[in-house]
């Protein structure tokens, strides 16, 4: 799976490497964000983008583009998600080579 971006000044950034801190603040998002006022939806999804690629909030606000911000929230979801079974996939493959 390919790492979610954004482009903050011009310049693509890379999402870095998620430890498991950031995974239980991503998660706690996704159950409030549910009960979030409309007002402030935009900026508590940027709120966590900026976080993620550690940036500032004003800076994914001023920077990426409103029709970006969900896009790139849902892609870091799911990029975090498919990041928790990564490893159980390849090894599984190896231990299957490993007993033939």
């Amino acid at each position: 799976m390919e790492r979610p971006t954004i482009k903050i000044n011009g310049e693509v950034r890379y999402m870095p490497a998620v430890k498991a801190r950031m995974w239980r603040e991503v998660i706690k998002f996704e159950e409030e964000r549910k009960s979030l006022p409309t007002i402030d939806m935009l900026d508590k999804h940027c709120e966590i983008i900026a976080k993620i690629f550690g940036t500032t909030t004003d800076e994914v606000l001023d920077n990426l583009e409103i029709a970006d911000v969900m896009p790139s929230y849902y892609a870091i979801l799911n990029y975090i998600a498919a990041m928790l079974t990564e490893k159980l996939k390849a090894d599984k493959k190896n231990e299957e080579v490993a007993e033939i």
